[in-house]
């Protein structure tokens, strides 16, 4: 336990480390500060509550003190910090148990519906590539496995499967928020167990590709078949990203989706990840979301869920194209602008892409249109709503806002369309 400071919020441990807060009521979610010299808490409102976004309380020892001002200690003043202990080494899950609870098993809510979403042969190689596993009562297992291949710990989640008008599937996967999470080594009554967390999707890490960093766990995995030109992981939470679990990504591209609420906090977290080649955090959420989107907290994969899951092998694009006209020179935005308002038909080959923009391996090897409707289609599936989240984003870039990676494609749309780039001009 460290002890540069004399009272310190908890260390997770267990759900037993975790309180009812006093403000929301909100149950095993509250740490309490406590007395490093006694390891009692200094009182039980004394602490912060994880629900940051729809609750946000939280009572610091000086805050509690400014009330309380006769139960301040009387060394508190003499109080210096001692040297911390060695720390203690990390604790794993053994391999037998954890190969036990892998592969495909039909009483796993979430797995259910990967099958659905992707069909069986992509839902196993998904289940297999994330270590999925599942629990007695079918609960599902989303385990840490780092670098080394040692099994950190497991979060343990209840899914439900609902009715849902918001995805194209008809149904979503939603965590049980009356059943709160859990970790393998707590369910194994595992004693001095140390989980020191890593990313969720870190054994992933193998080869150059940017890496992709997600709330959560099912987020990664839903993401990683739209867009499997990143390796997609989780840090389990908002607050989940932090340096420890980072340092594995020295010297690499990287792109951070933050849910919705949860931009300001991992563009200030960005900043520390100097270790990094680089580092991008995407706005597209912030741009694009409903008041009522922003209010529930909406996630990366909520907007994904609302496409058809992409082909195993994707399709040639077949939609016949329009001839259109060059138009008239103006000024960047206002002519950018009006060509958008157009029944306009644009085609941005891979050639093209390459050739005048160089940009992270984004939307590699996809091919791009606008049809007679104006729709914005990827590889065959339309996207509506595509030309509001493109003129926002070309305010952006108007005001040299580069900084996220949804921004440097459509800067690419933006240059092709401003030249004039007609893909039938060639044509004989």
């Amino acid at each position: 336990m460290s002890q540069n400071h004399r009272y310190i919020l908890q260390l997770y441990k267990s759900l037993s480390d975790r309180y009812t807060c006093p403000a929301c009521n909100g149950k095993k979610k509250f740490s309490r500060y406590i007395n490093t010299t006694t390891n009692e808490p200094l009182a039980e409102d004394c602490g912060r509550c994880e629900r940051s976004d729809s609750c946000g309380y939280h009572k610091t020892p000086s805050d509690y003190f400014k009330d309380n001002p006769t139960s301040k200690p009387d060394d508190f003043l003499k109080w210096k910090p001692v040297p911390a202990p060695p720390p203690r080494p990390t604790s794993f899950i053994d391999n037998p148990v954890f190969k036990k609870t892998l592969g495909f098993n039909y009483i796993n809510t979430f797995i259910n519906f990967l099958i659905a979403l992707f069909g069986k042969e992509r839902a196993g190689m998904l289940v297999n590539k994330y270590h999925i596993g599942t629990t007695k009562n079918g609960e599902t297992i989303f385990y840490q496995v780092d670098l080394n291949g040692n099994v950190r710990s497991g979060k343990v989640m209840k899914y439900n499967l609902i009715d849902s008008d918001q995805t194209a599937l008809g149904r979503d996967c939603k965590r049980d928020k009356n059943v709160n999470p859990n970790w393998v080594h707590s369910k194994l009554k595992l004693e001095n167990f140390n989980l020191l967390q890593c990313l969720a999707g870190e054994h992933l890490l193998t080869d150059n590709r940017t890496v992709a960093i997600v709330e959560s766990a099912k987020s990664a995995v839903i993401a990683s078949v739209y867009f499997p030109q990143f390796v997609w992981v989780s840090c389990e939470s908002k607050d989940g990203l932090n340096l420890d679990k980072l340092k594995v990504l020295k010297g690499r591209n990287v792109v951070l989706f933050p849910d919705l609420g949860g931009f300001d906090k991992w563009t200030e977290k960005s900043k520390q990840m100097t270790f990094c080649k680089l580092v991008i955090v995407s706005d597209l959420l912030e741009k694009i979301a409903t008041e009522s989107e922003r209010t529930k907290g909406l996630d990366l994969a909520d907007y994904l869920l609302r496409l058809p899951a992409p082909a195993e092998t994707l399709p040639a694009v077949d939609i016949p194209l329009l001839k259109i006209e060059e138009p008239a020179a103006a000024e960047p935005d206002k002519n950018f602008t009006t060509i958008l308002g157009k029944s306009t038909n644009v085609v941005i080959s891979d050639d093209e892409f390459k050739r005048n923009c160089e940009i992270i391996d984004f939307w590699n090897k996809r091919t791009f249109l606008f049809d007679k409707n104006s729709s914005f289609i990827v590889d065959g599936v339309v996207i509506p709503d595509i030309r509001s989240v493109i003129v926002n984003h070309v305010k952006g870039i108007h005001n040299n806002n580069n900084s996220v990676v949804s921004v440097q494609f459509l800067e690419k749309v933006k240059y092709l369309v401003e030249s004039n780039f007609n893909p039938l001009k060639n044509e004989k």
